[in-house]
């Protein structure tokens, strides 16, 4: 299963400015991947929309058929309109300790579904980093900057690793200085590196959040694995 080269942006229905404190499936919702497609953006990528469970997390839901009551636009609510779904073959990635196994590797590659490179992952010390930088991706595969459960580009870019991170002030110094060199980046603008090298890789899909495109810290993170609420 190939295809066209397209690139998009990652942007869950809540992050889009709304009246009752959140964003929600209105007028604002309709007009994203219509400013999208002006621009020539093909895809408009978003996270579950089912009501969240435990923890408030998008990809934890309590039903994967029904809606979020909290994302109706109640002014534009039509009591008369029926929404069908359908059934078809899926493919999801399924990880043991956050790891995908040879299994699924093996599956995902029976069916034709591309694999996802995460350039946040690319500069570290642990041992499948370097499968994450981009001159080592496939083409048939999708690229991202980050995803929607780790932090924001420039969030991670500025941890200190004290506290804020699982990596130590060590290894995050180490991470910065061969991110910096690979991507012949500086300090300051991490972001636009980091999509820049998404964009030029050989992956035939690349997705951006948007808050790297707007080079937002971690307050703008989306979610936080394994936090109990909040999220």
């Amino acid at each position: 299963m190939n295809f066209p080269r397209a690139a998009g942006v990652l942007l869950h229905p809540t992050f889009l400015p709304g009246a009752n404190g959140i964003g929600e499936l209105g007028v604002r919702a309709h007009r994203f991947p219509d400013t999208l497609a002006k621009t020539r953006v093909n895809i408009s990528q978003m996270l579950p929309l089912g009501p969240t469970g435990y923890g408030d997390s998008p990809c934890q839901v309590f039903s994967a058929f029904a809606g979020n009551p909290l994302l109706i636009a109640v002014t534009e609510a039509d009591p008369t309109d029926e929404s069908q779904s359908s059934t078809g073959k899926r493919l999801a990635d399924h990880s043991i300790d956050g790891f995908i196994t040879p299994e699924i590797e093996e599956l995902r590659a029976r069916w034709g579904y591309p694999g996802m490179c995460i350039l946040q992952f690319a500069f570290g010390t642990d041992a499948g980093a370097s499968a994450f930088r981009p001159h080592t991706f496939p083409r048939h595969a999708v690229v991202s900057t980050g995803a929607y459960d780790n932090d924001t580009v420039m969030g991670w870019w500025q941890s200190a690793g004290d506290g804020d991170s699982t990596r130590s002030a060590q290894d995050v110094a180490a991470e910065k200085q061969f991110a910096m060199r690979y991507l012949d980046a500086t300090d300051r603008k991490m972001h636009w590196a980091m999509i820049r090298a998404a964009m030029a890789s050989a992956c035939d899909t690349a997705i951006v959040p948007m808050q790297d495109l707007l080079g937002q810290g971690s307050e703008a993170r989306m979610n936080l694995r394994g936090r109990v609420s909040g999220n």
